[in-house]
């Protein structure tokens, strides 16, 4: 799917890989050359046709083609929503794509540069990475590097006190749901009781009858 307006080309496309169709989309000046191609790594549970859509457009208006890929389980891309198996995968899958726009005869000359926010800054590294002398730079925005041991510390504490609570909350109601229904069996076995001895002796008259009947039985 393409569209146009002002001057700016946006397309819409899938490429397949690994037997995934992987959602792409471009950004490019409609009227001249792009000065240079910028190649987006979106952050995680994000895509890229919408939330970037502002930000593309006016590096378009600045001379660039900007390039975007939705992952695996990402945006309109297929898989389950939000899972990433293998985050070298969708390495792979990102710079092959990127690699075969740039390899195109009308980009070989032009200069190539990964942008990445958040986990895409993290993506935008390994990229770079794969092939350090391929890419001409790197922008990285808020890039997610590296978590800090405490923080991940501090994370599973948190859990472990959610889920401790959680199960024993479980537990208690199970419990209480036993006891009331213990309760509720026992009432109902003295209740069938009382009614079978009154079945069998008949209401007490007064006091001595009920010790009498009482003590007959």
């Amino acid at each position: 799917m393409a569209s146009q307006a002002e001057n700016v080309v946006y397309e819409e496309g899938y490429v397949t890989s690994r037997g995934l169709q992987l959602f792409t989309c471009v950004w490019k000046p409609a009227n001249q050359e792009p000065k240079a191609l910028i190649f987006f790594c979106h952050g995680y549970g994000m895509e890229c046709s919408i939330t970037m859509d502002s930000t593309a457009r006016r590096l378009v208006e600045a001379g660039y083609a900007m390039y975007g890929m939705d992952y695996e389980g990402h945006g309109k891309s297929a898989g389950l929503q939000g899972y990433v198996e293998s985050f070298d995968n969708v390495v792979d899958d990102v710079s092959d794509h990127y690699t075969s726009i740039c390899e195109k005869k009308e980009n070989r000359k032009k200069l190539r540069f990964l942008m990445g926010e958040s986990m895409g800054g993290a993506m935008a590294l390994q990229v770079h990475r794969k092939k350090p002398e391929y890419w001409d730079g790197a922008v990285l925005v808020a890039p997610m590097c590296k978590v800090m041991g405490r923080i991940v510390i501090s994370c599973c504490c948190h859990v472990f006190v959610y889920y401790f609570f959680v199960v024993f909350l479980y537990f208690l109601y199970v419990s209480l749901c036993s006891v009331m229904f213990f309760l509720a069996v026992f009432g109902v076995c003295v209740g069938f009781f009382l009614r079978s001895q009154l079945f069998l002796y008949g209401p007490p008259l007064n006091s001595d009858h009920h010790l009498l009947s009482f003590m007959a039985y």
